[in-house]
């Protein structure tokens, strides 16, 4: 096991966990960090688990469906945080 020090706090590294895991919550913390909106919104795909559940472990919750308006085009679940 090896530990991998980012500056902030260290983090475990082991064959059974990937050292990349976290980084699409640090990069989207950091898009978002000096925004002055209140809110943001995404469209994910309804059967992504793996993307809901990441959505919604950083503040996201659904609020619709939706289906852009081109021909063949998939239905996205819309979501929306308030906790920027």
């Amino acid at each position: 096991m090896t530990s991998l020090h980012s500056g902030r706090r260290p983090e475990r590294c082991s064959p059974h966990t990937n050292p990349f895991q976290r980084a699409g919550g640090r990069l989207h913390r950091a898009l978002l960090a000096d925004r002055p909106e209140t809110r943001a919104t995404l469209l994910v795909e309804p059967d992504n688990e793996f993307a809901r559940g990441a959505y919604s472990r950083w503040g996201y919750r659904p609020i619709g469906e939706l289906r852009p308006g081109w021909e063949h085009s998939p239905t996205y679940l819309a979501m929306l945080s308030t906790t920027l």
